[in-house]
């Protein structure tokens, strides 16, 4: 994008060169962390998922813009999480939750959006989406905490409490001045 600036910089002078090269490397690393405080505003570092602020923003697009009755929300909370945490410690609760964040990922239709909206809490807003289909694709979820592999031993795994989850639905409702309400969750 910037040849023709380069171009006429040489044509001009061959000393505004160096000046231009300097200006120019200011401009892109300017830009790149730019785009990387945006990335980090808006993702949990851990799990690399939208964080809860985005999330909300992205839910109230999808209200203004969706027709009504075409979006659904479900928050999944990990029952018990503190418990493995204490367990087995913070870098396998980690591990977990980085897994849990591939695992919903890949399950989840591709315009769907997961996030981490707190510490063992996610949220996926579902687009062009029903409530009872919402319903179905959350029973496709609920088993993942599941088939997480933490990779601990067979006396490691007895040891370990059970993983399950608290899920909760939210269709959007139908007319137009309540869909323009905040929606809350916990």
């Amino acid at each position: 994008a910037l040849a023709p600036v380069f171009v006429i910089a040489i044509d001009y002078s061959i000393v505004m060169l160096p000046l231009l090269g300097v200006t120019s490397f200011l401009v892109y690393y300017s830009a790149r962390n730019a785009l990387r405080q945006q990335h980090e505003a808006t993702h949990d570092p851990l799990t690399m998922l939208l964080n809860r602020r985005a999330f909300d923003q992205r839910i109230d697009i999808a209200l203004e813009s969706a027709p009504p009755g075409s979006v659904a929300v479900m928050v999944m909370d990990l029952d018990r999480f503190k418990e493995l945490n204490d367990r087995l410690g913070h870098a396998t609760g980690d591990a977990a939750l980085k897994r849990l964040a591939e695992i919903m990922q890949a399950r989840v239709r591709k315009d769907d959006i997961v996030a981490r909206i707190g510490g063992d809490e996610f949220g996926i807003l579902f687009s062009g989406c029903s409530i009872t289909s919402a319903r179905r694709l959350a029973e496709l979820l609920r088993l993942a905490p599941t088939v997480i592999s933490l990779g601990r031993t067979r006396s490691a795994s007895a040891a370990t409490p059970a993983t399950s989850t608290t899920m909760s639905i939210w269709g959007a409702p139908p007319c137009a001045a309540d869909r323009r309400a905040r929606w809350r969750y916990p």
